[in-house]
């Protein structure tokens, strides 16, 4: 997630990185893996939208994005 949650609900949520800027650099990497995963279903919106390993791994990329991020915030 590119989001920061509080510690308790009266917290602010804050982005980690500018959400335009993160999704016009990697943005066509998870539309990329969109695709491919749609075309293995035959097309079918409704079974790409159910893709539990689609979600997962789109998931997994975004949490390795952040961690990259945080990484690179922690070295400057």
């Amino acid at each position: 997630m590119l989001l920061v949650f509080p510690a308790n609900s009266r917290g602010r949520v804050i982005w980690l990185e500018d959400p335009k800027k993160f999704f016009d650099e990697h943005g066509w990497e998870f539309v990329g893996d969109v695709c491919d995963q749609s075309e293995a279903l035959g097309s079918n919106p409704n079974a790409t939208g159910k893709s539990r390993p689609l979600w997962n791994n789109l998931r997994t990329k975004m949490e390795l994005h952040r961690m990259k991020f945080l990484a690179s915030e922690a070295q400057s």
